[in-house]
């Protein structure tokens, strides 16, 4: 019987084959991983797909083009690095689909990186993601975000992944009259 860490585990070394299987050229190390990796998940892959999180929908991220400094440089980047065109998105946006999480977070990672501003929101899984354009990358719930823009004081910010985690209210003395 698997535990549930054995299962995330799994998942994340069928992605990671699947990421050295689009690679046009691996180094040494990377043919190894891939050689190991394949052997252990390859058949079950062939075998079942859903093994492999196939038949999981796309996750769409809908992004506020509207938005004041929102650059178009990140749709070109999108088109680029994915070969998908965006999608028509709700109220004059547009979604961005991913195969996963993790990839949405790369991609918008390094547009927060390249100092673009912009606003993603993915709402079956409720995800945000957003940059001021000036560097910072933050993401989280929807709620966990909103909370941070109004007070990021009140949350330590991850700089590395973008994740919030709120700070433990400050002690504060109550006196109670005698």
């Amino acid at each position: 019987m698997s535990t549930p860490e054995d299962k995330v585990k799994q998942i994340q070394e069928i992605n990671r084959l699947k990421e050295l299987s689009k690679k046009n050229y691996r180094s040494l190390d990377e043919e190894d991983e891939y050689e190991r990796l394949f052997k252990t998940h390859g058949e079950n892959i062939l075998k079942k797909k859903s093994s492999s999180e196939e038949d999981k929908p796309p996750q769409q991220y809908q992004v506020d083009t509207k938005k004041k400094g929102f650059n178009e440089d990140l749709l070109k980047d999108y088109e680029k690095e994915t070969g998908k065109k965006p999608l028509e998105g709700k109220e004059g946006g547009v979604a961005l689909a991913f195969d996963s999480r993790e990839e949405a977070v790369k991609f918008f990672k390094g547009q927060a990186g390249k100092n673009r501003a912009f606003d993603a929101y993915n709402t079956s899984e409720d995800h945000r993601m957003y940059s001021d354009g000036k560097g910072l990358f933050v993401q989280g719930k929807k709620a966990e975000v909103d909370a941070y823009l109004k007070n990021p004081k009140a949350f330590d910010l991850d700089k590395e992944s973008g994740k919030l985690t709120a700070k433990e209210p400050e002690n504060t003395k109550t006196v109670s009259p005698t």
